[in-house]
């Protein structure tokens, strides 16, 4: 069981958790596990959000591998740039990007001033 304490415009809820299985490990490492899964459901729902991923039709599986890393990479890249907004969209990072390549190609490729 896990529970989760959220609080949104000043109205707290409590989610409760409930899991059937056989771990027999300790309570520490069940965490990690339940965290690490839900670090990678929270990577391929941005995957999906941003580059719409569950509607990729590519049927060789070295490409479908290959645009996964490249999509994989355009997100890591788009979390740390920094904007002059703080608070935009991963589109909207993207678009802005695009507009503004020019500026933008040093912090790509790691040349700083």
């Amino acid at each position: 069981m896990t529970k989760n304490t959220i609080d949104k415009d000043g109205v707290i809820t409590e989610e409760v958790r409930y899991f059937i299985l056989s771990f027999k490990g300790d309570v520490q490492t069940f965490s990690q596990v339940v965290r690490g899964h839900w670090s990678v459901e929270s990577l391929h729902w941005l995957l999906d959000v941003v580059y719409r991923e569950d509607k990729n039709q590519t049927l060789d599986k070295r490409a479908a591998f290959n645009l996964n890393a490249i999509r994989k990479v355009c997100l890591h890249l788009l979390q740390n740039m920094t904007f002059p907004k703080e608070k935009l969209s991963y589109r909207r990072k993207q678009r802005y990007i695009s507009v503004h390549l020019e500026d933008y190609l040093p912090q790509l490729f790691g040349k700083r001033g």
